[in-house]
C-alpha cells in the first residue's frame, strides 16, 4: 500500500501561511503585552497618590503641612521626583519611573507614556525646567546656585553684582503659550534684581539685541560687496542712521543669516551677522552724503555681496528680564509671573513675546544688580516654566 507525503511545494505554502499569521498576530500580542504592563504601572501610581491622599488628610486634622514624599520606592527602585502641587491632597500629581515609561498626572488625568528619566522627571506638573521644584534636592540644572536644604530652595550670595544661567536648554514653540514663573526672598531689599530667559536659536546661538533689534527705518542696501579688510561699507541710504554717543547702538546687521539647515532668514528678523560698536562716535564716520559708513576695524568676517540688505542696531535688554525687570523684592517669598506668546517681529524688545528665531532658553537670574555693598543671599524656588491654553 503506497503512502504520500505532502510535496515541497504543499510545505512551503504551510510555512508561507504560518509566517503571515505570525506577522499578523505577533504586533497585536505585543501590543496586548504592552498595554498590560501600562495599566498595571498606572494602576501602581494611582495607588500610590490614594495612599498619599489619605496621608495628607490625616495631616490636615492635625494642622500639619502635607509636603513631597522623599525617597520613595516603587518595585525596590528610588525615584527622585515624585509629588508636586500635593498641598491639596485632591491635587496630587507624579511622576515616577519604570526604566521604560513614566506614569505622571493626577488622579484624574493619569498618563503612561515611553520615555527618559530625565523628561519624566519635568512631567508631572507639566514643568520644563528640570529641578526647577528642587525636587531633585540639589542644584543640578542650576549649578551656579547652592541648594538650600532646609528650605528646598536655591541660593546664591554675594557682595556685588553677579549673573547666573540655569544649564538646560528648554525647548520652546513660539507659536504656543507658556507661563513662566518664580518664587523669591532676599536678604537685601535695598538691592535691584533681574530675573528671566536668555533665548537661542536651532544652533543654540545665543540672541542678543545686535541680532533682531534693528532700528526702524534704516533698511538700506550694500553698493559694492563688503571684503576681508574694508574700512568701509558702501549702501544705498543713511538718511535714517543715528550717530550716538553710546557704544550699544552703534552696531550693523547683515541681513544674509543662514542657519545649520540651510533657513536664511528675510530681512528685519534675525541674523548673527552683525558688527558691534562698528563706528567711532563723533567722527563723521556716517557720511550721509556719500552714503558711508567708517569702521572703526577692518572687516575680518567672509565677503559679504552686494545687495545685501543691512539696517542699524537698536539697543535693548541682552536677555527678556519680564518676570524680574529690575525690581526690588522682600524678605518674604513671594511669587512672580508672566505670559509669554508668539514672536517679536516689530524690534520692540517686548517681555511678553519671543525673541524671532527663538528655540531654546535658559533661566537667567542678576542679582544685587547695583551692587550694593553688604552680602547678599537670595533665595528662589519653584522656576517654573509651563504651556498654557
Amino acid at each position: 500500500m503506497k503512502k504520500k507525503g505532502f510535496t515541497l511545494i504543499e510545505l512551503l505554502a504551510v510555512i508561507v501561511i504560518l509566517a503571515v499569521i505570525a506577522i499578523i498576530v505577533t504586533p497585536m500580542v505585543m501590543n496586548t503585552i504592552e498595554s498590560s504592563r501600562a495599566n498595571s504601572f498606572k494602576q501602581s501610581a494611582l495607588n500610590i497618590i490614594e495612599a498619599s491622599k489619605n496621608d495628607c488628610y490625616a495631616k490636615q486634622v492635625t494642622g500639619e503641612e502635607c509636603t513631597p514624599i522623599e525617597n520613595l520606592q516603587y518595585s525596590g527602585k528610588h525615584y527622585d521626583n515624585i509629588f508636586l502641587n500635593n498641598t491639596n491632597p485632591d491635587a496630587i500629581a507624579i511622576a515616577i519611573y519604570d526604566g521604560i515609561r513614566c506614569a505622571y498626572g493626577t488622579e484624574n488625568n493619569m498618563n503612561v507614556i515611553k520615555t527618559t528619566l530625565d523628561k519624566c522627571k519635568t512631567l508631572s506638573d507639566g514643568n520644563l525646567f528640570i529641578n526647577g521644584h528642587q525636587e531633585l534636592k540639589n542644584n543640578n540644572y542650576f549649578k551656579g546656585f547652592t541648594y538650600n536644604s532646609t528650605e528646598n530652595c536655591l541660593t546664591l550670595t554675594n557682595s556685588e553684582y553677579y549673573e547666573t544661567l540655569g544649564d538646560d536648554y528648554v525647548a520652546i514653540d513660539s507659536n504656543k503659550k507658556y507661563q513662566f514663573s518664580i518664587t523669591v526672598k532676599t536678604n537685601n531689599s535695598d538691592a535691584v534684581y533681574y530675573a528671566g530667559i536668555r533665548e537661542f536659536d536651532v544652533d543654540k546661538r545665543w540672541i542678543t539685541p545686535v541680532s533682531y533689534r534693528y532700528y526702524p527705518n534704516t533698511l538700506t542696501t550694500l553698493k559694492q560687496d563688503l571684503k576681508p579688510g574694508d574700512t568701509k561699507i558702501y549702501v544705498d541710504n543713511l538718511s535714517n542712521w543715528r550717530d550716538s554717543n553710546s557704544w550699544g547702538w552703534r552696531n550693523v546687521i547683515f541681513w544674509n543669516y543662514k542657519d545649520s539647515t540651510g533657513y536664511e532668514y528675510p530681512p528685519e528678523t534675525y541674523s548673527q551677522n552683525t558688527i558691534f560698536d562698528a563706528w567711532d562716535y563723533n567722527t563723521e564716520a556716517l557720511d550721509k552724503i556719500n552714503n558711508i559708513i567708517k569702521l572703526k576695524s577692518s572687516w575680518s568676517g567672509e565677503t559679504i555681496p552686494i545687495g545685501t540688505k543691512i539696517s542699524e542696531d537698536h539697543a535693548a535688554n541682552w536677555s527678556n528680564y519680564g518676570i524680574l525687570p529690575a525690581i526690588k523684592i522682600t524678605d518674604s517669598y513671594q511669587t512672580y509671573s508672566v505670559v509669554i506668546t508668539g514672536t517679536d517681529l516689530k524690534s520692540t524688545d517686548s517681555i511678553d513675546m519671543f525673541r524671532p528665531a527663538s528655540k531654546y532658553v535658559k533661566f537667567i537670574f542678576l542679582s544685587n544688580y547695583y551692587g550694593t555693598a553688604k552680602p547678599t543671599t537670595i533665595y528662589v524656588k519653584d522656576i517654573t516654566m509651563r504651556e498654557v491654553k
